[in-house]
């Protein structure tokens, strides 16, 4: 492991900004903490109780009177990191530090990745004030173990819960699955439900942090949890049979929200006859899977697999559903725990007020929140789009999937079928506020298809119409597609030899952005004390853009002594300008202007991406 990322991992639980190295000290980690704004003292003589401790003890002379002192020097403090230590030394350090009061933490399961969490070459622990479990838990050294892989399926089943969700882990057992997901997501509360009253007590004892509880509770059935108020159900082996199987998932699909989570897994044993196919019907109609792994725990692994695929082989099969947010939405107000605005009438987020169903927020249209499976969200979309009138922007939100998912991989037919669909849609007038999101978002969508199409004087049109939308209606931070579309409208008509219209496009660009920050500050961040979400990076965006903008225009000014190839190698992205150096166009170009074998490898490469079009014709006009 990198110093740097190490030191980055060190810097995230010092929850006081206090690290303290023992033992062979690396002068690059502790230069990379200080950087960060860590305090760090080195080989001070105990460590202070809400510290980190870093222990670095390479020797192989360190005896276990050498080892139980270092223990005694760090036992007050709150975490431990253990890093270049020989194997033995490791083994017997952890052993101690479990005697000590020491637990793993949940973050190290995280942050080392499966191979790693399992051979168990570094690690990081937490203090806690009573004895380790001798239970099925995550508290015990030596050798990879089955408490290991278990911790690394609360790992995967942490990549599905959203910010301020209520998770449920039904059948906690010693709970420290449970602790792992309320310590490394940003859920609201985190319950762990198990029928044994001494694994309760235990886990209660064990794991003490705020939003974190343990209750008994009847296996069979979630009793007690009203209808829709979880929005995440984990299901780790606590069930057996295809019936069990099935009534856990007609509980779970009760508890949950719209868009809610079940994350259920079975062990693969050869006693076990529930088929990946079983397992799958038994979730129903309402539950839309979402994401299907097997987990193999020889192989450190877990793998995604699909419905249609090969019955699967390995030690656990994991399958992740969401309660269908079509159909069960009207049973169910809507609770906005991701983004709990005090004022939710601004319309960034005037889900509940804007939209049919505001639940699609969650499964369709949220980012960093939303299905992240690119085929099942698809589905979804098209059925969204099929069940809601055009004029909602529940149905433009749709449009907007589909039409990303067909600028991506769609065919000829997909595209001229999408934008007779678009075109409808943005034509419409008197929408909502997100109704009129959705129609700048698809109109610019337009344009990168046309563009892509080769139809540049139909994308310079469906760019020049984002540019002149009422796009601040909704919000200053939509401006980044007006300027975004200027800064596109420009590169094409300057790769057409319009230079007049092209710097004409970038002033555009730049008045946008001034359109942006000329809104206030309020306007576009909303409360200082709790600012809008994707704010700031909106308004950075925007920025940037202008920026390139302004690039541009001083490249083509008057005054400019760049080259024509330097002029177009300062406007281009720089995303573009990375992808040209690794397939070492940019430093070929010029030569290939008067070398005709050169020419015809660099048009052959450029032709390879169609978002490069422009160049190819601008290096023909200058080879000519």
């Amino acid at each position: 492991m990198s110093q740097a990322r190490l030191a980055a991992i060190t810097a995230s639980l010092a929850y006081s900004g206090k690290v303290e190295v023992f033992g062979d000290l690396s002068r690059p980690l502790v230069d990379s903490l200080r950087r960060l704004g860590v305090s760090v003292r080195t080989n001070p003589e105990t460590a202070a109780s809400d510290s980190t401790v870093v222990s670095f003890c390479h020797t192989d002379s360190m005896d276990a009177d050498g080892l139980m002192r270092f223990m005694d020097s760090v036992s007050s403090a709150g975490c431990l990191v253990l890093h270049g230590v020989v194997a033995g030394h490791k083994d017997r350090l952890e052993e101690l530090a479990f005697r000590h009061g020491f637990r793993v933490h949940p973050s190290y399961f995280l942050h080392v990745g499966y191979s790693e969490a399992v051979s168990g070459y570094w690690s990081i622990l937490e203090k806690i004030g009573v004895p380790a479990l001798q239970t099925d838990n995550i508290e015990t050294a030596g050798p990879p173990s089955e408490q290991a892989h278990r911790a690394m399926r609360y790992v995967h089943a942490s990549a599905f819960v959203r910010p301020g969700d209520t998770v449920i882990d039904w059948g906690s057992g010693s709970g420290d699955g449970t602790h792992i997901l309320r310590t490394i997501t940003a859920c609201e509360v985190a319950v762990g439900l198990d029928a044994s009253l001494d694994a309760v007590a235990h886990a209660s004892e064990c794991f003490r942090q705020a939003g974190l509880n343990f209750q008994v509770h009847d296996g069979r059935s979630l009793s007690g949890w009203d209808d829709g108020s979880a929005d995440v159900v984990v299901c780790y082996g606590a069930l057996d049979g295809v019936g069990a199987l099935h009534a856990a998932a007609v509980e779970s699909h009760r508890v949950l929200r719209p868009s809610g989570r079940l994350i259920i897994g079975i062990p693969l044993r050869p006693s076990q006859n529930t088929s990946k196919a079983e397992l799958v019907a038994s979730l129903g109609d309402s539950l839309l899977i979402e994401a299907i792994h097997v987990q193999s725990t020889s192989a450190r692994t877990l793998a995604s697999t699909t419905i249609d695929a090969p019955e699967p082989v390995g030690d656990w099969l994991i399958v992740v559903a969401y309660r269908d947010p079509v159909s069960s939405s009207v049973d169910h107000p809507f609770k906005d725990t991701i983004y709990p605005y005090p004022d939710p009438t601004r319309n960034l987020l005037a889900f509940d007020r804007d939209y049919k169903n505001p639940w699609l927020m969650r499964s369709l249209f949220g980012m960093g929140v939303r299905v992240p499976d690119k085929e099942e969200r698809m589905r979804l979309a098209e059925r969204v789009a099929s069940t809601y009138d055009i004029r909602t922007p529940d149905h433009g939100a749709a449009l907007c999937v589909i039409g990303y998912g067909v600028l991506e991989d769609g065919t000829r037919k997909d595209r001229e079928a999408f934008l007779a669909r678009a075109e409808h849609y943005v034509s419409l007038e008197h929408l909502s506020p997100h109704g009129v999101r959705w129609q700048v978002s698809i109109q610019f969508l337009i344009g990168l298809l046309e563009q892509a199409s080769g139809n540049e004087d139909k994308a310079i049109s469906a760019y020049r119409a984002v540019v002149n939308q009422d796009w601040k209606s909704f919000s200053p931070t939509l401006g980044t597609k007006a300027a975004e579309a200027a800064l596109r409208i420009g590169m094409l008509s300057y790769c057409r030899g319009d230079l007049v219209a092209a710097r004409r496009a970038w002033t555009d660009g730049l008045e946008v952005a001034r359109s942006v920050f000329s809104s206030g500050f309020d306007e576009l961040v909303g409360d200082i004390g709790c600012p809008l979400p994707d704010a700031f990076p909106e308004a950075i965006s925007a920025l940037e853009i202008a920026r390139k903008c302004a690039d541009c225009l001083r490249s083509t000014s008057k005054w400019s002594r760049l080259s024509a190839y330097s002029a177009w190698k300062s406007m281009i992205d720089e995303r573009t300008q990375d992808r040209l150096k690794a397939m070492g166009l940019a430093s070929t170009t010029a030569s290939a202007l008067v070398d005709a074998s050169k020419w015809r490898r660099l048009e052959r490469a450029v032709r390879s991406i169609p978002f490069l079009s422009p160049v190819l014709r601008l290096l023909q006009r200058r080879r000519a």
